[in-house]
């Protein structure tokens, strides 16, 4: 019986009197086997050793009906039914397009139980269907880069075809196969934080693969061409969390990488004491725990000074985007986790220097932590998520680019932008003299108004700033580099020290002759607290310190509040005389 006939009309309408659902076959990944049906419930026409039923009186239901058993046609399709458990290599087998796997009850597998499962297509799976996929592509790897075929391969091939084309399957290293086979039954679903783009997730039991679902083809071209092109630093490694497999499953795509905080897990362990974890991007995208991690960097007082690692690190992190540059990579970000340690742990690392240890997973992934000022901090970088194609992107895509800013365009400029203001975030006065052009180096210390009885009131951070005179004269050069009709312009990582400083003052700037004064809220103190001397000191250092931290941020307003002002008097003075002029 054919498809077309078994979805006639008379079939439907038998289907529907029977309470059943009709299908087309031609929809279904994987042909159905028919048989006659005189034979329904005995030995017929079937291969394999299979019985042919009416198809919702087997394990895995054709979708013919769902419910009631079709009793009303005489055809019927090949496979187990109800209740019969099957035998993964056996007479009992399940019919084509469905495997053998155990019946999984509140997390406890039972080996003595098994059922025939079939998955359909989509980013939704179940882990038995992950484990299968992920089976099949070890075994269509080793055809293609091992020349070892199997029966497995052939059945694989057959199933992956997509416009009478085999789809591709990435590269990997011999280590990562071998791994792979060893763990693909352990990936259970792991939770991303809701993923915007609808992306599935899987990782394995003791945390160290991660799987990726996901339905854009250029994506998966992307990571393709990771696997054949890009080359680690000898010795130094990446920054990136690699792809270590990509393959095709479902009618969609999936990327086994290294899970990230395994590798970072290597250095830190399981001893922490707290961790928090950011996925940040730089101006102008929307990055929703951007301001936080920047707010985070003043908490903690991140700024690394010279060292072995930091230089391997941007050894290491130059390479990586150069990479992305050069094919137009756009919209990855960086994945940090913040680890509060133990101090003397925190030491040991950064005693360690440069020889910090590889995690042992996939082709050998590198930890790159820092140590920030605040006594047992870490923060550990990877690069995630480089799989957008900047040259591929739709019309739609470019133009929501064009919108925001030109968010993806240069993106590697901006994210380079952005990592050297993260390692930057307190810059020095001389660096500071040198960014604005001051006329003298800046400077900034806390003071305390004891007479002040509010606390709101009662701490100031003083800032002293000397910046150059504007001369009139320039601004005849419309365009020049002192031209009066232009704004102030910022510097780069001025954003991104706003972001991370403006909240812990309050209350307009006050402009002074040499300078500015900001005004800092008290922390956890509110307007009416009382202090003793204990609480007074404490509190005192906590904000000398995030004021010294954010210096960048005050000196930089202030310079700007005193510009804005110069130019406005010299404007105000050549509107004068030219009505004076005119006056004559």
């Amino acid at each position: 019986m054919t498809a077309n006939r078994a979805c006639s009309r008379v079939f439907h309408l038998i289907c529907f009197l029977a309470m059943c659902r009709c299908e087309r076959l031609g929809k279904r990944r994987t042909e159905l086997v028919h048989c006659d049906g005189q034979f329904i419930g005995r030995q017929g026409s079937c291969e394999q050793g299979l019985r042919c039923y009416a198809p919702c009186n087997i394990q895995v239901s054709a979708s013919f009906c769902e419910g009631v058993i079709a009793r009303f046609f005489k055809s019927g399709v090949c496979g187990i039914p109800t209740g019969d458990p099957c035998q993964a290599n056996g007479e009992a087998e399940c019919r084509p397009g469905t495997f053998c796997a155990p019946i999984v009850d509140a997390g406890q597998v039972d080996p003595g139980d098994r059922t025939c499962l079939e998955c359909h297509k989509g980013l939704e799976q179940s882990n038995e269907c992950i484990h299968q996929a992920i089976v099949d592509a070890l075994a269509r790897w080793r055809h293609r880069y091992r020349n070892i075929s199997s029966e497995t391969t052939h059945e694989t091939y057959d199933a992956y075809k997509s416009n009478e084309d085999l789809q591709f399957i990435s590269r990997a290293s011999v280590e990562t196969i071998e791994t792979l086979q060893l763990v693909a039954g352990n990936f259970e679903r792991a939770d991303r934080g809701g993923s915007r783009s609808g992306a599935s997730f899987f990782k394995t039991k003791c945390g160290t693969f991660f799987l990726k679902g996901f339905d854009r083809l250029s994506e998966f071209v992307e990571m393709v061409k990771f696997r054949k092109e890009f080359r680690q630093v000898p010795g130094i490694g990446t920054t990136f969390v690699e792809p270590l497999l990509a393959f095709p499953a479902f009618g969609n795509y999936w990327v086994i990488t290294a899970n990230v905080e395994f590798v970072f897990s290597h250095l830190v362990g399981n001893g922490f004491l707290e961790d928090k974890t950011f996925d940040v991007k730089p101006e102008p995208l929307i990055s929703e725990s951007r301001k936080a991690f920047l707010r985070h960097l003043v908490e903690v007082g991140f700024q690394p000074g010279p060292s072995e690692r930091l230089t391997t690190f941007n050894i290491a992190l130059e390479n990586d985007l150069g990479f992305l540059e050069r094919h137009q990579m756009c919209d990855w970000s960086w994945f940090i986790k913040y680890y509060k340690v133990e101090p003397e742990f925190a030491e040991q690392v950064e005693a360690a220097g440069a020889n910090l240890p590889w995690a042992t997973v996939g082709d050998g992934q590198r930890p790159w932590c820092f140590a920030a000022a605040r006594e047992g901090t870490l923060l550990c970088f990877a690069i995630l998520d480089y799989s957008l194609n900047f040259e591929t992107l739709s019309w739609i895509k470019r133009a929501e680019s064009k919108a925001l800013r030109d968010k993806w365009k240069n993106y590697t400029g901006k994210f380079r932008d952005f990592n050297n203001c993260i390692f930057n975030m307190r810059p020095s006065e001389r660096e500071l003299h040198k960014m604005l052009g001051l006329a003298e180096q800046p400077e900034g210390f806390l003071a305390i108004a004891k007479a002040q009885q509010d606390i709101e009131e009662k701490f100031v951070y003083r800032v002293r700033v000397k910046p150059r005179a504007v001369d009139p004269a320039v601004s005849k050069i419309v365009g020049g580099a002192g031209d009066l009709t232009k704004g102030y312009r910022h510097t780069t990582c001025y954003v991104y020290y706003k972001d991370a400083c403006q909240h812990l003052f309050h209350g307009d700037v006050i402009k002074m002759a040499d300078g500015c004064i900001f005004h800092l809220n008290p922390e956890a103190y509110k307007k009416g607290d009382a202090m003793d001397s204990h609480d007074e000191f404490w509190l005192k250092e906590a904000l000398a310190q995030k004021g010294d931290y954010c210096l960048g941020y005050m000196v930089e307003k202030c310079h700007k509040m005193h510009v804005d002002l110069q130019k406005t008097q010299v404007v105000g003075e050549k509107m004068m005389n030219f009505n004076m002029f005119r006056n004559h």
